[in-house]
């Protein structure tokens, strides 16, 4: 029994030892990214939008007449209510609150605003349920209940602001950038911006890395905007310079390579699917249909071209298979028929992973 009771206190003793190098190892890496931060310092931006800062996050406010709008809520409500007293604004003024998504570093003041409509994304309540959750089994929670759930590309009406969600999904599973007037994009932990272009965030930071690439891509083409308010990297009053290719997958990446992965198969247990990209601009596509007996592999090969913004992919001749794809650091994302990113529980699922010990023919 001794034996037994030594054994088990050494290997608990091993556990928690290696669950605490781990926590200390995230909380070194968390502390390397975010002094890369780049918020904004309070203050009047631009127009009827005014911007505080409370630590390494920014809460972004617009007026409309004696009213205002929140957008996120950041850290510390001392700081948060300091910050808008030295802008002339008071709290109790705040009619709707919209959360980009439900970090602690953006619902850390919503207390503030108790007064307030609150917003968020459909999706993005399942990071507050249990339903889904960034690390292991710690989920996300709010301080309020009565908040009011938003679909993809809902429009809703306060005062004389139209506001339209858009869903991003990747650094949360319901994160949600908000379009005001037709103008204004809010866009949250979905992007930063690098030199006045949209550049990834640390990919540490997000829950689906390919889902955040697709969601970038959706930026992309918001053709009214022209401003976009990130909260931890600043804001760019020339929407069209942010969005455009200087430097994209095309011609930043390493694409040449054979992808594979088995993607959802409504009939069957899966499509097994290898696609090999030449720097000829070339391709060969070989899938097969798993668990379906004798399911020999379908060969295509073609060429393949690049869209205007040289980050994504479609496959001329594909004879009735998906033939867009977006190209990220080592691995395709496949998007829908249309072209566009594809949603719901198996999203994540249509990837293909580049294998890096798969050299292309001379």
């Amino acid at each position: 029994m001794n034996k037994i009771l030594k054994r088990t206190l050494i290997i608990t003793g091993v556990i928690v030892g290696l669950l605490v190098l781990a926590f200390v190892g995230m909380a070194l890496k968390l502390k390397s990214e975010m002094s890369e931060f780049t918020p904004m310092e309070t203050g009047h931006i631009v127009d009827n939008i005014f911007v505080v800062k409370d630590d390494f996050t920014n809460v972004f406010i617009v007026q409309d007449d004696t009213q205002y709008i929140v957008i996120d809520c950041a850290n510390n409500p001392a700081t948060v209510e300091e910050q808008m007293k030295s802008l002339g604004i008071n709290p109790n003024d705040v009619v709707a609150v919209l959360l980009t998504h439900t970090d602690g570093d953006h619902v850390g003041a919503l207390g503030l605003f108790d007064n307030a409509k609150l917003y968020m994304s459909k999706e993005e309540e399942k990071m507050i349920n249990g339903e889904k959750s960034k690390f292991l089994w710690f989920g996300n929670s709010l301080p309020r209940t009565d908040y009011i759930l938003l679909e993809d590309r809902e429009v809703v009406q306060i005062g004389n602001l139209k506001i339209e969600g858009i869903l991003v999904p990747g650094h949360t599973s319901g994160m949600m950038a908000y379009l005001i007037n037709d103008k204004y994009l809010f866009t949250g932990d979905i992007l930063s911006l690098k030199d006045g272009k949209i550049a990834p965030i640390p990919a540490f930071f997000d829950m689906d890395n390919a889902q955040a690439i697709a969601s970038r891509e959706i930026i992309r083409h918001i053709p009214t905007a022209e401003y976009i308010f990130t909260a931890h990297w600043g804001f760019t009053d020339n929407y069209q310079v942010a969005i455009d290719a200087a430097h994209n997958s095309q011609n930043s990446l390493d694409w040449a390579g054979t992808y594979t992965g088995v993607i959802p198969c409504a009939d069957c247990e899966g499509i097994s699917v290898s696609l090999t990209l030449h720097p000829d601009e070339t391709y060969l596509l070989s899938y097969s249909y798993l668990g379906k007996g004798n399911s020999f592999p379908i060969m295509i090969s073609g060429k393949f071209s690049w869209n205007e913004a040289g980050s994504t992919i479609f496959l001329n001749d594909a004879k009735g298979f998906p033939p867009y794809y977006i190209v990220g650091e080592n691995r395709l994302i496949q998007l829908d028929m249309e072209g566009n990113p594809i949603t719901g529980a198996l999203a994540d699922k249509y990837v293909l992973e580049k294998n890096i010990e798969c050299s292309l023919p001379e």
